[in-house]
């Protein structure tokens, strides 16, 4: 996927990070990253572990794993302290009503003990606006 989003002057531009590309591209994709060439990064778990992955201020997880110790590799790379103190922000998107429903379980322990020491978390709907979204994560 490679991507450019352009909405009120707005310019995104978006790039796969996958195991199907080569070292070389993957090296020059982070750089890209880490220089703000590109904005986001998609990435299906190839970021779990073993890369070096540039400050982040923003994580979607859109695929939760039952395993504590990958969702704390998945969000670490974003949450970690960056140089200029700005909090991390993520979003974890589940369905209602399956085993990645925090209400039904869902990494209970490890989500309390992320939002106990979070500055403010927030619920929303599926139905939720995205212009609600943008409103909160803006004034954060």
């Amino acid at each position: 996927m490679v991507g450019r989003f352009e909405k009120r002057k707005l310019i995104v531009f978006i790039l796969h990070f996958t195991s199907d590309l080569n070292k070389a591209e993957r090296v020059k994709r982070l750089e890209c990253f880490r220089k703000r060439n590109i904005q986001v990064l998609v990435a299906p778990k190839i970021l779990d572990e073993g890369i070096d992955l540039p400050e982040a201020d923003v994580g979607i997880i859109v695929s939760a794993s039952r395993s504590r110790r990958q969702m704390i590799q998945r969000m670490g790379r974003i949450i970690r302290p960056k140089k200029d103190k700005h909090p991390a922000t993520f979003f974890i998107l589940y369905v209602k009503d399956t085993f990645e429903d925090p209400a039904k379980g869902a990494h209970d322990s490890f989500l309390s003990e992320m939002m106990d020491t979070a500055e403010d978390t927030k619920n929303f709907e599926v139905s939720e606006s995205s212009g609600n979204i943008f409103t909160w994560f803006k004034s954060k």
